[in-house]
């Protein structure tokens, strides 16, 4: 059995076996793996879960498979409005859904915070990204200048 907390926020697929909830201080190393992979870093000096609601606060939700943590979704609670800062799958698990489910279970866990928008910056030559985020949250593109 777990000693784990249980996590008001979980989300399940029993289809694909996929969970989505909030990361847990022993889970640093292996969210830190999944984004040192995909080129990203950790916002270590924020990133304590404590309190859902932390308006300000880092959040780091993970999705698993079978158990293992197969994804990381970094973000910021501003309030009204969120942030995402990065979303990494490991390489073994893209182009399966992960990155999709991961996304749809941070739309509901903002939601369940009140959060009624959501904004994030995408770099043009990340076309995948591009088209995910647009598919998943409906978002135009603003150009910044």
């Amino acid at each position: 059995m777990s000693s784990r907390p249980e996590n008001p926020q979980e989300h399940s697929n029993s289809r694909d076996s996929l969970r989505f909830r909030e990361a847990y201080p022993p889970d640093q190393l292996v969210v830190r793996e999944i984004l040192q992979e995909a080129n990203l870093s950790f916002h270590s000096n924020e990133s304590s879960n404590s309190g859902s609601g932390e308006v300000g606060r880092t959040r780091v939700s993970v999705c698993e498979r079978g158990g293992e943590i197969v994804a990381v979704l970094q973000w910021r609670n501003l309030g009204k409005e969120a942030e995402i800062l990065d979303l990494a799958v490991r390489i073994a698990h893209r182009r399966q859904g992960i990155a999709s489910f991961l996304l749809r279970g941070f739309l509901q866990a903002t939601r369940e915070l009140g959060i009624r928008q959501i904004f994030l910056e995408v770099r043009e030559s990340n076309a995948v990204g591009f088209l995910l985020y647009r598919w998943i949250l409906g978002m135009a593109a603003k150009r910044q200048t």
